[in-house]
C-alpha cells in the first residue's frame, strides 16, 4: 500500500476511535463501532446510529461554503472516488446510510470499510463537484445515549447478515424527539424507542409493535420497521411504517408509550419480495403547479413508489387488512416511479432526491441527484429524443422543455435544443 494510503487509513481510524460524549466537549472515551442509520435534527446536527454497539450520537456539524450547493449531483464514479479516498478498492466498501446536510446540501455517507474480517465504519463527505473529505468525528462535539434492551443473542439471517446489525433500522427527528426502529431482546422483538433530545437526562421509551403481515396471512411482533415517517393525516400526527415484503403500516403518536404494545393499523401491502429502504415526505407538484404532500417510498427489489398524503388519509379511515392477500397488493394504492438499483436515498432540497445507486451494467456505485416530479433522468435511456434530426410533434414543445431542463440539471447542458 501506498504511504498516502497508510496515513489516510490511520487518520480513518482514529476518527472512528474517538467520538464525543458532550456538546461541550470531545471526550476519546467512546468507541464508534458501527454507522448504520444517519439522519439530520434540527440545528445541522447529525444523529448516527451505531447497531454494533446499540447507540446514538449526535454530533454538531460544520456549516462550509458550497458554491455547487443549487446544483444536482451528477457523479457516476462516486464509489472509485470514495474508495481511493479510503485507500482501498470498490470491492472493500459498503453504503450503509445517506443523508444531507440542511444547510450546505452535501452528501453525508455512511460506509463500512472491509479490512480482512474487520469493518470499520467511516462517513464521508461529498458535494456536488466531487471533492471529499471525511467526517472528523474526533473533533466534533458529541453526545450520546445507549438504548436499552439492546440484542443479546446474535444469529445470522442466512448466514451472513447479523441480528444485531438491525438493532437500529431507521430513526426520524420530529418535533425534538427521536423515533428510533430496530430489534430488541425482548419476546416481542420488533422495537419502536423514542428519546427526547438533547440526550442529558432525557427520557427513553421502548414501544413493542405488532402489525398484520397480509402476505404472509398472521400477525407479526418479531420482524423490525425498516423505514419511517412521521406524517399528519386528519390533523392527527401518525407513524408510518413500512416493512419488509411489504406492508404500510400506521401508528397514532399519541399511542407510543414507555412499555407499551401497540398494533399498527395495516393500510397497504405494496409488493411481496421486498425490502424498503427510505420512507420520504415533501412537496409534489402536478402538471397545472398544484402543490400537494406525498410519500415517497424506495425500494431494494422493486421500482420506488409515490403516494399522495390524501390517499393515505382515506386509506387510514378503512378498516386495515386482516386477512391474507394472496401476495397480490392490496389497500391504499400507490403510483409505481422508475427509480431502481437503489443503495439509499435522501431529501436532497425542493428540486431533488438524492440517491447513491449501482449501475446494473457496470457496477459502479453512483451519487445522482433524480428532479421530484419526473422521478427518472433522462440520461438514463438511450430513446428517440436523442436522435439530432428528432423533432418534436406540434404541441408537445412543454416535453421539449421539460427535457432541456433535465439535460442541464445532469450536466449536458451541450444537448439543449433550442
Amino acid at each position: 500500500m501506498k504511504k498516502s494510503n497508510l496515513n489516510l487509513t490511520a487518520r480513518l481510524l482514529l476518527a472512528t476511535l474517538f467520538m464525543g460524549s458532550s456538546f461541550y466537549s470531545t471526550a476519546q472515551n467512546n468507541t464508534f463501532q458501527s454507522a448504520n442509520v444517519l439522519e439530520f435534527g434540527s440545528d445541522n446536527i447529525l444523529f448516527v446510529g451505531d447497531s454494533k454497539s446499540g447507540k446514538i450520537y449526535a454530533f454538531e456539524t460544520e456549516t462550509v461554503e458550497n458554491k455547487t450547493m443549487q446544483y444536482g449531483y451528477n457523479l457516476k464514479d462516486a464509489g472509485k472516488k470514495i474508495a481511493a479516498f479510503l485507500g482501498t478498492s470498490t470491492t472493500n466498501i459498503l453504503v450503509k446510510d445517506l443523508a444531507v446536510h440542511p444547510t450546505t446540501k452535501e452528501a453525508y455517507i455512511a460506509i463500512s470499510r472491509i479490512s480482512g474480517e474487520i469493518y470499520i465504519p467511516a462517513i464521508v463527505i461529498m458535494n456536488q463537484s466531487g471533492a471529499i473529505r471525511l467526517f472528523d468525528a474526533k473533533k466534533s462535539k458529541s453526545t450520546t445515549i445507549a438504548l436499552a434492551n439492546s440484542p443479546i443473542k446474535d444469529f445470522k439471517f442466512w448466514d451472513k447478515v447479523p441480528s444485531r446489525s438491525l438493532t437500529i433500522t431507521d430513526i426520524d427527528f420530529h418535533k425534538g424527539k427521536l423515533y428510533v426502529s430496530g430489534l430488541s431482546n425482548a419476546d416481542f422483538a420488533s422495537t419502536l424507542r423514542v428519546i427526547d433530545f438533547p440526550f442529558q437526562g432525557s427520557k427513553q421509551s421502548n414501544i413493542s409493535i405488532e402489525m398484520y403481515h397480509t402476505n404472509h396471512g398472521q400477525s407479526q411482533t418479531r420482524a423490525p420497521i425498516r423505514t419511517l415517517e412521521i406524517v399528519t393525516l386528519d390533523n392527527k400526527e401518525y407513524l408510518l411504517a413500512a416493512f419488509t415484503c411489504t406492508p404500510l403500516v400506521t401508528i397514532p403518536l399519541e399511542d407510543l408509550k414507555d412499555g407499551a404494545h401497540v398494533t399498527g393499523k395495516t393500510i397497504a401491502e405494496l409488493g411481496f419480495g421486498n425490502t424498503p429502504i427510505d420512507l420520504i415526505g415533501f412537496m409534489a407538484q402536478d402538471m397545472e403547479q398544484n402543490k400537494y404532500p406525498v410519500i415517497y417510498l424506495s425500494n431494494k427489489n422493486q421500482a420506488a413508489q409515490v403516494i399522495s398524503l390524501n390517499q393515505l388519509t382515506e386509506g387510514n379511515k378503512k378498516e386495515g387488512l386482516t386477512t391474507f392477500t394472496g401476495f397480490k397488493k392490496a389497500g391504499v394504492e400507490a403510483f409505481d416511479v422508475p427509480v431502481t438499483s437503489t443503495l439509499q436515498v435522501a431529501d436532497q432540497d425542493g428540486y431533488h432526491l438524492l440517491t447513491i445507486r449501482r449501475d446494473l451494467v457496470s457496477g459502479n456505485i453512483e451519487l445522482v441527484s433524480v428532479m421530484k416530479n419526473l422521478y427518472y433522468r433522462l440520461s438514463d435511456f438511450e430513446s428517440e429524443f436523442e436522435f439530432p434530426d428528432y423533432n418534436y410533434p406540434e404541441g408537445l414543445d412543454f416535453i421539449k422543455g421539460v427535457q432541456n431542463m433535465q439535460k442541464k440539471d445532469e450536466g449536458f447542458s451541450d444537448k439543449v435544443i433550442k
